[in-house]
């Protein structure tokens, strides 16, 4: 009973079945064609599979990233990725909540979902700061390159 707690206890357990759930989808489907299996097989590389706006599954090479600092040191993860030519984090935060500022050039929009609506960030000056919590998405106008940089400077407070 002690492991079914855990599950319960854990502020990512929501994500972690959400991403279970989606590569079993993939598997069952076919979707998974040998040209992405191939991929798949890369051990360099990672990849994140994404659920656009219609419904329809993508694969996205990523990278995961430093946010303030060093990776893991400040409970938020965040992997990059560029599709549509946008660049974009997957972020967020293993603990379960703190507050995030990162340059506001960097966020473009705080999303839910990769292709869903909006959610709150607040703005003020050359800063932006939101809560970070479950996995949700920045969307930014900078390259990868630049987005990776904001994400290593940002400042992460519990």
């Amino acid at each position: 009973m002690a492991r079914l707690n855990d599950m319960n206890n854990n502020p990512r357990t929501a994500d972690i079945m959400e991403v279970m759930k989606r590569w079993e989808d993939v598997r069952a489907s076919g979707w998974l064609t040998e040209e992405r299996k191939q991929l798949l097989r890369d051990a360099e590389a990672e990849y994140t599979l994404l659920i656009n706006g219609r419904g329809e599954y993508e694969l996205a090479r990523c990278e995961q990233v430093p946010v303030g600092g060093e990776i893991g040191k400040s409970g938020v993860r965040a992997f990059i990725f560029e599709r549509n030519g946008a660049s974009y984090a997957a972020i967020w935060d293993d603990k379960g909540c703190s507050s995030l500022e990162i340059s506001a050039a960097a966020v473009k929009a705080y999303r839910r979902r990769v292709d869903s609506g909006e959610l709150l960030v607040t703005a003020t000056g050359d800063k932006a700061s939101s809560t970070v919590e479950a996995k949700a998405y920045i969307v930014s106008g900078l390259s990868v390159s630049e987005l990776k940089q904001a994400l290593e400077g940002a400042i992460v407070t519990r």
